[in-house]
């Protein structure tokens, strides 16, 4: 069974009956509960006191005691009408006598046809009178919902740059001339210097925002802002600001020529093809020809869409593929005996020479691809590691 109950704050609980009277946090609101017990017993202590006679039993009122018909002296029910009925008691043998011990005993016969002996009614157990009257049934108490921390109000007024600083640097001395000193846990002190930007009906030479750092370990301050540190001059505020990448034209436009020369090698594979453009009428090798000659303009494409060295890679790959292809026709028409598959033994001659040059163009079309993608990558990548090395 499962037993219910509410946390400090209000939240409807209800765990295993076997944890009654553990220790435990609300999952909602986090608050220490202990689990109530339905129908508690008493400790230990409780029982070691009873049982010693430490513990004494309830006085009870004499009102109570009177109202019920009870004396205070004696502890014997009087006449109270209307709360309790006397029994007249008869006692019968009580204690032996010697004329009881002389005399024989009564046969069962006797002793039933004898008078009966009256029950003896025991009295009725104290209980207060005290009547309490009903009141309405108590609204459940909700509790208050948790007073959230107070949010500090963001403003940009000039004032609250230094108080930033004090959070980030350490602590802040604002000077009137607009200065900021601050000492950074473990490091050399950095004074900061904040001149505010000219205004547009004040023009002002002077006016550029700037940051003047003090000497401090190079480790710390990352890129440009190194040798201003260790030389102590004025750098720019956008000097630690990352550049946009600059693409290198040149490789973009090698990257064009690429996808012309092999748009060229593509529709010299697929010459013979184009007299076959019928695909109804068409012999088999046309078929796979132009479907060949299709994927490969559909990778040039693609090519010029998106110049980079690994689009120009991924040509390598295509233009391979392609190569063995006609490769493996090359050979089927060299080697192969009559009927050749694909419709190919009405022109076995000319498939021969004509797979051959196709061929040879498509490899060489692997090799340029693989020249130009590793040259593109490795500049790629000097390019990166400069920019790394000189960002810090």
């Amino acid at each position: 069974m499962a037993v219910r109950f509410l946390c400090p704050f209000g939240h409807r609980l209800m765990v295993p009956d076997h944890r009654e009277g553990k220790r435990g946090r609300c999952p909602i609101c986090g608050q220490m509960v202990i689990v109530p017990v339905r129908n508690p017993g008493p400790s230990q202590r409780e029982k070691r006191a009873w049982d010693a006679g430490n513990l004494q039993e309830p006085a009870v009122d004499p009102g109570v005691l009177a109202t019920l018909g009870f004396s205070d002296d004696e502890g014997s029910a009087s006449a109270s009408p209307g709360l309790v009925t006397q029994f007249t008691v008869e006692e019968t043998a009580a204690s032996p006598t010697p004329s009881n011990l002389a005399a024989p005993p009564a046969s069962p016969l006797a002793a039933s046809s004898a008078a009966p002996a009256r029950a003896t009614i025991p009295p009725p157990i104290p209980v207060s009178t005290r009547v309490f009257a009903e009141g309405p049934n108590p609204e459940p108490v909700q509790a208050r919902p948790a007073a959230k921390p107070p949010v500090p109000a963001t403003t940009t007024e000039p004032g609250k740059v230094f108080e930033r600083l004090d959070e980030l640097l350490g602590t802040v001395a604002v000077t009137q001339s607009g200065s900021a000193r601050s000492t950074p846990q473990g490091g050399t002190p950095v004074s900061v210097v904040v001149s505010p930007p000219p205004r547009a009906n004040a023009p002002s030479s002077a006016g550029t925002a700037s940051i003047v750092v003090s000497p401090a370990p190079a480790g710390q301050v990352p890129g440009a802002l190194a040798a201003a540190v260790q030389s102590g001059t004025a750098v720019p505020a956008s000097a630690s600001a990352p550049r946009p990448r600059r693409v290198d034209r040149h490789w973009i436009h090698t990257a064009y020529w690429l996808a012309f020369a092999l748009a060229a090698v593509t529709l010299f594979s697929a010459a013979p093809a184009m007299q076959h453009l019928n695909l109804l009428s068409a012999p088999g090798w046309a078929r796979v020809m132009l479907l060949v000659a299709t994927l490969q303009f559909a990778y040039i494409i693609w090519m010029v869409l998106v110049p980079d060295w690994s689009t120009v890679w991924v040509g390598m790959i295509v233009f391979a593929v392609v190569a063995t292809m006609y490769g493996m026709m090359l050979l089927i028409a060299v080697a192969a005996s009559t009927p050749l598959p694909l419709d190919l033994s009405s022109s076995r001659a000319a498939v021969t020479g004509w797979s051959a040059a196709a061929t040879l163009m498509n490899g060489l079309m692997v090799y340029v691809c693989a020249r130009v993608g590793a040259a593109w990558r490795d500049r790629a990548e000097s390019a990166l590691a400069m920019a790394r090395k000189g960002g810090g």
